[in-house]
């Protein structure tokens, strides 16, 4: 590479890199594309640039920026084993996915509600695990129906492992990896900030 080459490519990465500059024109492109779709949402979306004002606000976005290629693989990877769940649930316990008075979209007054099943296909039961199974604090257990152990013990154990052992893998192991991340980060953060007092001071 040239000279000219290295000085050019040094000065976009400047620019790319600084967060003022990507700042300023993040807001320009939401006021600008308010202009064209006068829309409330490209000027509320701004808003969330107050934590750039706010140390405490910019020290959680410094602590996901810092850590953002291990939070991206650890829910990449939580998305894996919900799959792996959505497996199971889709041939072995769709039954439990059954559910009444579910919302629909669209219909008419007249509608009679007779249940619907959100294990019908792969996909369907991939999105139920993860919109009803991640958002619960006890996972995909929290949602699903009640069942009988003297009617059919077997399938009974059977769904008792499969919720248990998705609450110990899923909410237990890698949201709170996920949260542990976060955390620890913040404690970097902090020590540093510390040390950068304590040399001052001395």
């Amino acid at each position: 590479l040239s000279l000219k080459q290295i000085i050019y490519t040094g000065f976009i990465r400047s620019i790319l890199l600084n967060r003022e500059i990507n700042i300023f024109f993040f807001t320009l492109i939401f006021n600008v594309l308010f202009l064209i779709v006068p829309n409330c949402i490209f000027l509320s979306v701004p808003l969330l640039l107050v934590a750039n004002i706010n140390p405490l606000l910019l020290g959680i976005v410094v602590s996901f920026e810092i850590r953002l290629k291990q939070l991206i693989m650890v829910l990449i990877f939580m998305y894996l084993i919900v799959y792996l769940f959505s497996w199971f649930a889709f041939y072995y316990f769709p039954e439990l996915f059954e559910f009444n008075g579910l919302l629909k979209v669209g219909q008419s007054d007249d509608y009679e509600d007779k249940g619907e099943k959100l294990c019908s296909s792969m996909i369907q039961c991939y999105l139920t695990m993860l919109s009803y199974g991640v958002r619960s604090g006890g996972g995909i257990g929290d949602v699903l129906p009640k069942l009988s152990f003297k009617v059919n013990p077997g399938y009974f154990v059977a769904a008792f492992f499969f919720v248990v052992l998705f609450h110990i893998f899923v909410i237990w192991i890698m949201i709170n990896l996920f949260f542990g991340i976060i955390v620890d980060t913040f404690a970097a953060l902090r020590e540093k900030t510390y040390k950068i007092e304590e040399d001052k001071k001395n």
